[in-house]
């Protein structure tokens, strides 16, 4: 009997692709952060073009969400533009107080 073994590559432990919000014009990405910082430490979003705009408000008007990290790069394909992948989470209910 012969076994094939295939490749796999291992994925990131902090990250999968689904584990990123997408974050597109709709704003449906809002509820979805909400939703995951309530179950996860850390929440990882990616934006293109002008909705990385909105996203980066929408971070910086809550108070409870502290930015981890910050990235940018330009897509494989320039016309798609600037990317933005950012990772956040949620400051404790004691600290965000503070603020």
């Amino acid at each position: 009997m012969n076994h094939v073994t295939a490749k796999v590559k291992p994925v990131r432990q902090n990250e999968k692709s689904s584990d990123i919000i997408f974050c597109d014009k709709d704003g449906k990405w809002k509820e979805q952060l909400q939703r995951r910082l309530q179950t996860r430490e850390t929440v990882s979003l990616a934006a293109l073009g002008e909705v990385r705009y909105d996203l980066l408000r929408h971070l910086r008007k809550r108070k409870d969400i502290e930015i981890i990290k910050l990235e940018t790069r330009y897509m494989k394909t320039r016309e798609k533009g600037l990317g933005l992948k950012v990772t956040v989470r949620k400051i404790p209910h004691d600290k965000s107080e503070s603020i």
